[in-house]
C-alpha cells in the first residue's frame, strides 16, 4: 500500500518554502486561527498564513496547482464559542476552494474545549462551507471513545519516537496506532512531531494516509 506524507505547520515554522517539500510530501497543513474574540486567546491569528507577514496561502495553492500537492488550513479549537470560533476561521481564512479544511480539537494552556465545543464548530463551519468535507484532528489520547462522527475524516495522533525523514519514522507506526475510536478509523494519522523536510525550518508535526494522492485528494477536497 502506498503511504502519502503531510506537515503540519504554524508560526513556529515561519514561511515554509512549500515548492521545497515537494521531495517528501503530497499534503500539508498551515494553523489559520486558534479561538475567536471570546475565549482564552481572544482570537488568535497566523501571521504566516496571509498578509503582510505571511505568504502561505498563496505558496499553498501556487504549489497545488503546479503539482496535485493537496494543501489545507486548519482551527485551534478552544473551550466555549464553538460556532464563534467557525466564524473567526471564516473571517480569516476566506476562500477556501482547493483548500482542505480541519478541526483542531486537543488540550492547551487553560483550554480543554467539550464535545458540545467541537460539535457547534463543526456545525458551523458546514454552514460556512457547505461543499467541504469537515476533517477532525481529534487525538484518542484526549478524546477517548467519544463518538467521532460528526466529522467527515478523523485525523489521529500517535507518535513514534526518535526524528528524521518521514519514511524512516512511519516505518516505526504499528497498525494499533490506526485502530478506531468512536465509531470512525482514521484517515489520517500524525505520527510524529520531530519530522525533517526540505524547505521547513527545524523539526515539524508529519501525517500519513493510506493510499493514493488521488485517493487523498477524494478524501480531504471537496468533490
Amino acid at each position: 500500500m502506498s503511504v502519502q506524507f503531510g506537515i503540519d505547520a504554524s508560526s513556529f515554522q515561519g514561511n515554509v518554502n512549500w515548492a521545497r517539500t515537494d521531495s517528501t510530501t503530497s499534503f500539508g497543513w498551515e494553523k489559520v486561527t486558534q479561538g475567536s474574540r471570546r475565549t482564552a486567546s481572544r482570537g488568535y491569528i497566523n501571521p504566516f498564513w496571509a498578509g503582510p507577514a505571511g505568504h502561505n496561502k498563496r505558496a499553498m495553492a501556487e504549489r497545488a496547482a503546479a503539482s496535485g500537492f493537496v494543501p489545507g488550513g486548519y482551527l485551534f479549537l478552544e473551550a466555549g464559542d464553538g460556532a464563534g470560533q467557525a466564524d473567526f476561521f471564516h473571517a480569516t481564512a476566506g476562500d477556501m476552494a482547493g483548500f482542505a479544511i480541519a478541526v483542531d480539537v486537543e488540550p492547551a494552556a487553560g483550554s480543554e474545549p467539550t464535545a458540545a465545543d467541537a460539535h457547534a464548530c463543526v456545525a458551523r463551519l458546514r454552514e460556512l462551507y457547505p461543499s467541504h468535507p469537515m476533517i477532525g484532528y481529534i487525538p484518542h489520547w484526549y478524546w477517548g471513545n467519544q463518538s467521532t462522527r460528526f466529522v467527515d475524516v478523523l485525523w489521529a495522533s500517535d507518535y513514534v519516537t526518535g526524528a528524521g525523514p518521514p519514511a524512516a519514522l512511519y516505518a516505526k507506526v504499528t497498525p494499533r496506532m490506526w485502530a478506531p475510536y468512536g465509531g470512525r478509523t482514521p484517515t489520517l494519522l500524525q505520527f510524529t512531531n520531530a519530522a525533517t523536510i526540505p524547505g521547513v525550518a527545524g523539526k515539524v508535526d508529519c501525517s500519513a494516509f493510506r493510499g493514493t494522492v488521488a485517493q487523498l485528494r477524494h478524501e480531504l477536497l471537496p468533490n
